[in-house]
């Protein structure tokens, strides 16, 4: 059995198409990405088992849209892709079952509420 556990950070800047008091809002960001790739292979022999953990590096890209429902609650659609150069390789009795961080995407739906002005 192989576990593969991701951790994605990400730095960027975001640049907003519009107003604050849109209703509409559009954004685009670019930033850079770093991933904590962790895997985790436990075999019936113990001591066949194996854990190995990297740091990689690559860059993201989001687009987004915000609906403005109240003056100070927003509802954001984002879709974010990201993109690291080197994949991690998983490794199974030494051979290659698959890889970790070719391009990937996320959409993500979230409620943004201003606490203060």
């Amino acid at each position: 059995r192989v576990e593969v556990e991701p951790t994605v950070l990400g730095a960027g800047l975001t640049c907003s198409l519009s107003r604050p008091s849109a209703l509409l809002s559009p954004r685009v960001s670019l930033g850079f990405a770093g991933a904590h790739v962790e895997t985790r292979g436990t075999a019936r022999d113990p001591l066949a088992s194996n854990y190995e953990a990297v740091w990689l590096g690559g860059g993201f890209g989001l687009l987004g849209l915000g609906l403005r429902l109240t003056s100070d609650v927003r509802l954001n659609l984002d879709a974010m892709g990201v993109l690291l150069p080197t994949p991690a390789v998983i490794v199974v009795g030494r051979r290659e079952i698959g890889t970790w961080g070719a391009p990937g995407g996320v959409v993500s739906l979230g409620l943004e509420v201003l606490t203060s002005r």
